[in-house]
């Protein structure tokens, strides 16, 4: 059973949980509930569907198909990766399997090996244009724009007209700059975007991008709003209600008294510690995880994604009734006093299946968005760890946030409110773990790194206790590995012009000034009239 966005997937959606209710271990019922949600962007409602047809099924093509695929989208691409080959051995291979894998490939920055699982996908389906789409927009992340042109012209010829590349062939105009010729391409085709409800965001946002950086601003926001709105309409909200319970449990929980009493983990010697870089989305993390990267005696992890599960299995390590975070309070029994090793271990060994070494660099770097509000448990598993917290103009991190699309953050980034709101949560959050812990800390303000690079660089580097390595002022060189929503920046040698990007979107922003006004006091911005 298929069924498209809207009203026939809710009612099919529907239909297939009420024949589970009736058949729990149905492994195709679950295959087929867990695409859908899957299709629909809703990856966490889809994990437990595809994990437990993996179970009772683990010999099924689909099955481990669909796991593949959601670890593959929710950034696990180590365990995708595993179950996408799983999927390979149990049936004869098709495009799109062999697709997925390359497409998982290219995530993890290993374009040579995807360039073999591309070519025998189109060897078998040489007139699927899809293919030819996908393995050209690899390309493309991989700065190899003359391939991506090549592939795109291949794909015309077999689907001429074909939305998705003219979507991927705009982004190759606008990586070589050629921003008039991108909008064109966008605007010829807006139309066919339009009536196609599953690609009109993305080629909303695109054309959005294309337009600010054209310096159309009042187009550009309005492209953008029209963008979001389109993505409400496919089902995205804020989780307004459950963002709000998460962070007030964290701010109940850990206090200057309780953290007294928990014992922290030991430093596991002569392997790389994690550096911690937190920021909320579109604040510079990027930017200061390739200067980090650059030094010999550090790695770049990325967005590892670690700490979340870290978070799902302390309940079951600790052993007691509570979820986390109260179930932390279990340390305090002499019999689970070394729980917290065992989260270290599980830390460390998830991050080393990510690709991180075992031995060699002093550190490695993970900066996934949001690791901010686990602060408290950082502190327990790492407690000598550098944590550096990139600060940005919040307008500016809201702004730039509104112009991306994301799946983090309780579905914050469909709409500017909920943006802004988000932004509040987190900061007074992580204000709170200021207070309340005891931190290895510093916190960095984006504008100052670009004003002034080798300075903001080194005194980067001092507080990690890493010396000076001049490699860390052409982090542009090093950046190979990038695959987040700032790749294109971070490529470039470090440039001003998103310092106070807010001054050309004033009119728009105030609606959430009131919400954003006291953070921006209390970090210390102002706000121009």
């Amino acid at each position: 059973m298929q069924a498209t966005l809207g009203q026939p997937a809710l009612a099919l959606e529907a239909e297939l949980r009420r024949r589970l209710a009736a058949d729990p271990n149905n492994s195709p019922l679950l295959c087929q509930l867990g695409e859908l949600l899957r299709q629909r962007g809703d990856f966490a409602a889809a994990e437990p569907f595809a994990r437990n047809a993996v179970r009772l099924t683990p010999e099924s093509f689909d099955a481990q198909r669909l796991l593949g695929l959601v670890f593959s989208q929710t950034h696990r691409s180590p365990a995708g990766e595993f179950h996408l080959r799983r999927a390979l051995a149990f049936a004869p291979p098709n495009g799109i399997l062999l697709t997925s894998i390359a497409l998982n490939l290219s995530g993890q920055g290993r374009y040579e090996e995807a360039a073999g699982f591309f070519d025998q996908a189109t060897q078998l389906e040489p007139e699927n244009a899809r293919y030819i789409v996908a393995q050209a927009n690899a390309a493309e992340l991989d700065k190899q724009w003359d391939k991506a042109d090549e592939l795109l012209d291949r794909a015309e010829r077999v689907a001429p007209g074909m939305l998705e590349i003219a979507m991927v062939r705009a982004d190759v105009l606008t990586r070589r700059k050629h921003f008039d010729e991108a909008l064109a391409l966008l605007d010829r085709t807006r139309q066919q975007a339009e009536s196609n409800p599953s690609q009109a965001p993305a080629h909303g946002l695109r054309r959005a991008n294309v337009l600010d950086k054209l310096g159309r601003y009042d187009e550009a926001f309005t492209a953008c709003a029209a963008a979001k709105q389109r993505f409400q309409q496919l089902g995205g909200r804020y989780q307004r209600d459950e963002a709000v319970k998460f962070f007030e449990r964290f701010r109940r929980f850990f206090t200057r008294q309780r953290a007294a009493l928990l014992p922290r983990a030991t430093v596991r010697e002569h392997e790389p510690q994690p550096l911690f870089i937190i920021g909320f989305p579109r604040s510079g993390t990027t930017l200061t995880e390739q200067i980090f990267g650059s030094h010999e005696d550090v790695v770049s992890g990325g967005e590892l994604f670690v700490i979340d599960r870290v978070c799902a299995a302390s309940q079951d390590i600790l052993s007691g009734p509570l979820h986390y975070p109260e179930c932390l309070i279990e340390a305090w029994m002499g019999d689970r006093q070394w729980s917290y090793d065992l989260l270290r271990d599980l830390y460390l060994q998830e991050a080393q299946a990510h690709g991180v070494p075992k031995s060699g660099p002093r550190y490695f770097t993970d900066k996934t968005p949001f690791n901010g509000p686990h602060l408290g448990l950082i502190s327990l598993l790492f407690p000598q760890s550098p944590i550096v917290h990139l600060l940005r103009h919040p307008l500016d991190s809201v702004l730039s946030s509104f112009f991306t699309q994301m799946s983090h953050g309780y579905g914050m980034a469909c709409d500017l409110r909920a943006i802004a709101e988000h932004y509040v949560l987190v900061a007074n959050l992580i204000d709170h773990y200021r207070d309340q812990l005891d931190l290895n800390y510093r916190a960095v303000r984006y504008e100052d790194i670009v004003a002034d690079q080798e300075r903001a660089s080194r005194e980067l580097l001092g507080f990690a206790g890493l010396d000076w390595d001049d490699r860390c002022l052409e982090f542009h060189k090093h950046a190979s590995g990038v695959r987040t929503a700032s790749y294109a920046q971070v490529t470039e040698k470090l440039y001003t012009r998103s310092v106070y990007r807010y001054r050309h979107y004033r009119s728009h922003l105030e609606p959430v000034l009131p919400i954003l006004r006291p953070v921006i006091e209390r970090m210390g911005y102002e706000v121009d009239q």
